[in-house]
């Protein structure tokens, strides 16, 4: 049967509500990780961070970053148990959307495809800890030294 937003079965009901209630929880941790990533990854020249005008706040559901070598980033998390996203690396989503479909002409939008291209989300999960967290950046921060030798 088809679900529509509101008629749930009572358990995804029961779910929704408690993670409603715990919003505010949620947001905050990962405005706390997000805090943590721009202190440790600012000084790092080839990551493009995500901006937040000083007169707004951020949910940071993903938290991307951009860089030259997204394959190297993604191994070496892999390498070290890290999941990270990649929610954004195409200009049209999901992946494998007909592109004459959706009327998209390749090339037609050069800066969206090179930021698909150079894009990584880092984890944001509230119940992830800042040791967690440093764990991610010292992986990240690792494989873009070694990316930044390359070149």
């Amino acid at each position: 049967p088809r679900l529509s937003p509101h008629r749930l079965p009572n358990a995804l009901a029961h779910l929704a509500r408690a993670q409603l209630w715990r919003l505010a929880e949620f947001i905050h941790q990962r405005q706390v990780l997000a805090k943590q990533y721009v202190e440790s990854l600012a000084d790092v020249p080839s990551v493009v961070l995500p901006v937040t005008p000083p007169d707004r706040t951020h949910a940071f559901l993903r938290y991307t970053i951009r860089l030259r070598d997204p394959a190297a980033l993604h191994a070496a998390a892999r390498r070290a148990g890290i999941m990270l996203g990649d929610w954004y690396d195409t200009v049209v989503a999901p992946r494998n959307t007909d592109l004459s479909a959706v009327r998209y002409i390749p090339d037609s939008c050069p800066r969206a495809e090179e930021a698909a291209r150079e894009s990584v989300n880092l984890p944001t999960s509230p119940t992830m800890g800042i040791p967690e967290a440093d764990r991610v950046l010292h992986v990240v921060r690792d494989a873009v030294c070694r990316a930044n030798q390359d070149y």
